[in-house]
């Protein structure tokens, strides 16, 4: 890539004559241009207020320690119901469970409401076993 003639390029000028590139480093800040790639600098860097206010929220430690201790709180109560709809075979509910984030509020009515109790089905060896009648032949 060729340069025009009669531009020359910003560390070639640093290279040969510092003192010069300082000068002109000064120059194109006070301009408002960037000395590396002479781009024009904004004045002021402009946030949406919206982003500014969730960012002071977020930076209040109470506010971390919160959104820590219900992210917690869901996930707890997400693995239970997710664990209790797959021993259920329930695959609708564990889908719906997976993919709504409801901060442990449709887990706890899954969990209580909705979903079967499973209990251990006991065979006829373990009823025998447990059994206190003698056995008659």
């Amino acid at each position: 890539m060729e340069e025009e003639p009669g531009v020359i390029d910003f560390e070639t000028l640093c290279a040969d004559d510092p003192e010069h590139c300082d000068l002109i480093m000064e120059e194109k800040l006070k301009s408002g241009v960037s000395p590396q790639t002479d781009m024009i600098m904004p004045d002021e860097v402009t946030i949406d207020p919206e982003l500014q206010q969730l960012m002071e929220l977020l930076s209040n430690p109470w506010v971390m320690a919160a959104f820590v201790a219900i992210t917690i709180w869901a996930a707890v109560w997400k693995g239970f119901a997710l664990w209790r709809a797959a021993k259920n075979s329930q695959l609708y509910w564990f889908i719906a469970l997976l993919v709504v984030n409801s901060m442990g509020i449709l887990e706890i009515l899954y969990l209580f409401v909705f979903s079967k109790k499973t209990t251990k089905k006991t065979t006829k060896k373990s009823k025998a076993k447990k059994s206190s009648d003698p056995i008659t032949i």
